[in-house]
C-alpha cells in the first residue's frame, strides 16, 4: 500500500510520505465513505459465507424464471441470459415499439437495471 499512499505518515505532520506515490484516479478513490462501505461489504461477505452467494443465485434463478414466464404469456420478444446471480435481459426485435420503455417499466416495478447492462 505504500506505493499508493506514500507510506506511514499523519496529515499535518512535518514529514511527508517516504515513498513516491503512484498516481491513480477515480470518482471515489480513497473517499472515507467509499472505503467504509467497502469494509462493511467485505465483513458482511465473510460473516455470511458461501450461503450468501448460493441464496442470491437461487433468488436470481426464481426471478429470471418469473420474468421469462411473464414475457412468454405476453408473447414479448424478451430474451434473458442467465448464469448464477447474473442476468441480462434483452429485446430481440429492434423494431419493437415498447423497447425504449422496457427498462423504465422494470424500474417502476422496483427492478433497477441499467439498460444494456447485466443485473446482479
Amino acid at each position: 500500500m505504500d506505493a499508493l499512499d506514500g507510506g506511514g505518515w499523519s496529515f499535518g505532520d512535518a514529514p511527508f510520505p517516504d515513498v513516491g506515490v503512484t498516481f491513480f484516479a477515480g470518482t471515489f478513490v480513497r473517499h472515507p465513505l467509499a472505503l467504509a462501505a467497502a469494509v462493511a461489504v467485505l465483513e458482511h461477505l465473510r460473516r455470511e459465507g458461501p450461503a450468501l452467494q448460493r441464496e442470491l443465485g437461487e433468488r436470481t434463478t426464481a426471478f429470471v424464471e418469473t420474468l421469462r414466464r411473464c414475457a412468454d404469456r405476453r408473447q414479448a420478444p424478451v430474451r434473458i441470459t442467465h448464469f448464477a446471480s447474473w442476468f441480462l435481459p434483452s429485446i430481440s426485435h429492434r423494431s419493437c415499439p415498447w423497447r425504449a420503455s422496457f427498462y423504465a417499466y422494470l424500474r417502476d416495478k422496483g427492478i433497477h437495471i441499467w439498460e444494456g447492462r447485466p443485473g446482479p
